[in-house]
């Protein structure tokens, strides 16, 4: 989905969440809803999480944002909607919480044998130790 089509709220789950290393990125704003989403796994990647589709869930916070935050979402995570395939990460539609429609950006990588957040709520760094 490119930035020109309209846009959708986007769900964060690691340094973009509030009380996080990249929340400056939204501005300070505030989550239009936060939940739980189901079919998802997320993993520790040290300074950050990586979700991918799995058979568990994931917490995430949903904001508004503009054309020019998604950019800046778009170039933190890596993502070139012209060059998926190279992505670290990808971003997608899914269902919110709520239901509504909004982005996730997924992991695009070979894991690795990183470790799973099993609790699907990233806490920081040090979430595992």
């Amino acid at each position: 989905m490119s930035t020109d089509q309209a846009l959708l709220p986007v769900a964060v789950y690691g340094t973009l969440r509030q009380g996080q290393s990249n929340h400056h990125m939204l501005h300070g704003k505030t989550p239009l809803e936060q939940g739980w989403l189901e079919g998802f796994q997320l993993f520790d990647f040290g300074s950050h999480p990586a979700a991918v589709r799995g058979k568990s869930r994931l917490y995430v916070e949903i904001y508004s944002v503009s054309a020019d935050e998604l950019r800046r979402l778009d170039a933190l995570e890596d993502y070139n909607p012209n060059r998926p395939a190279r992505s670290l990460y990808l971003r997608e539609t899914i269902s919110s919480p709520s239901g509504a429609p909004c982005w996730i950006y997924l992991y695009n990588r070979p894991l690795h044998h990183r470790p799973i957040i099993a609790s699907g709520r990233w806490q920081g760094p040090t979430t595992l130790r």
